[in-house]
């Protein structure tokens, strides 16, 4: 199957995508819908406009016939910049007549900006591909670059018309992760839903920008960590989740995979991107999450599960996490 699309707003564009693959096109409140017949598979991309120019999109495909997305524009100053992140699967894209592109899988988030020119991307069937997307009007994100030097490139690929192809792709870190799984477990309805909805996409944006400004710093020197440093990272790992609710000291922990405490912290966060105790914080939560919503135990129990003797504790933590406290998913 393949789509060629040519409108630049987003709300055109999946007009354009339901006429050519007959898409059921469903509305509640703000949010649009689209489900691809079922001669194509069990798929459906959501839109919900967060505010003008800003838009959320969530896609989830499970094909049973390979599908292509081509798109042009011949307005490159509407051409939307698409923060995207990849959920599961894995998808390519590429520039007609040029050497920019990107192979993305899960984990993987970036930019991509392609005015004036044709972008290409597939999506192979039989694989359940899940993405996150945030289409941003370029006079909308224009606002949002302040004067770092990091920046610089991005004032300049905007300004005038030295509109070009963008494609910068990498590791979610765990802080927009924590986000997305904030937008995909919202638990508010009406105007809240909206309201949260539209802060939390510009966190990511936030959080994004202020992980290109660290990039321009450059590489931080770090010793390289060798095979058998990378297992006893990965034993401590496991060992954090297994004892998720009476967790060794970092010490402790280094102790019984075989390292010093400095090198397991350094080399937590060169594997993980985050420190050991970030990360486990970031599995109590949301293994706290499941217990509340799909388990018989009540909000003290949980807590206990995960490792708190405090339930008011384990509620700050909740909510810092998930911007809404335990009580809601029960």
């Amino acid at each position: 199957m393949k789509v060629y699309l040519t409108a630049t707003d987003i709300q055109e564009l999946m007009a354009e995508f339901q006429q050519q693959t007959q898409a059921d096109h469903q509305c509640s409140g703000d949010e649009s819908t689209l489900r691809l017949p079922k001669l194509f598979g069990q798929s459906q991309i959501r839109i919900l406009p967060l505010r003008s120019g800003l838009n959320l999109v969530v896609s989830d495909y499970f094909l049973d016939e390979d599908l292509i997305l081509e798109a042009a524009s011949d307005l490159p100053d509407r051409a939307p910049i698409l923060l995207k992140f990849f959920l599961s699967g894995q998808v390519a894209g590429s520039v007609q007549g040029s050497r920019h592109g990107f192979d993305a899988s899960a984990g993987d988030c970036g930019l991509v900006y392609c005015p004036d020119q044709m972008g290409r991307v597939e999506f192979a069937m039989k694989r359940q591909i899940r993405t996150v997307e945030l289409s941003i009007n370029p006079e909308v994100f224009k606002p949002m670059l302040d004067d770092d030097p990091a920046l610089l490139e991005y004032h300049q690929f905007l300004e005038g018309d030295r509109y070009r192809p963008q494609f910068e792709f990498g590791k979610t870190p765990p802080l927009m992760s924590a986000a997305l799984h904030q937008i995909l477990n919202c638990p508010y309805q009406g105007k809240t839903r909206h309201l949260y909805l539209e802060g939390k996409g510009l966190e990511l944006i936030a959080l994004y920008l202020d992980q290109l400004k660290h990039k321009s710093l450059g590489p931080q020197p770090t010793r390289p960590l060798n095979s058998e440093d990378v297992s006893r990272i990965h034993q401590a790992k496991d060992i954090l989740i297994r004892r998720m609710d009476d967790p060794p000291s970092l010490l402790a922990l280094a102790q019984q995979v075989g390292m010093n405490d400095c090198k397991l912290k350094r080399g937590f966060r060169q594997v993980f991107g985050t420190t050991a105790f970030g990360y486990l914080y970031q599995q109590r939560m949301e293994k706290a999450q499941d217990l509340l919503r799909f388990g018989t135990l009540n909000i003290t129990e949980v807590a206990a599960a995960v490792g708190y003797t405090n339930p008011s504790a384990f509620g700050a933590a909740f909510k810092r996490m998930f911007g809404y406290p335990p009580s809601t998913d029960r």
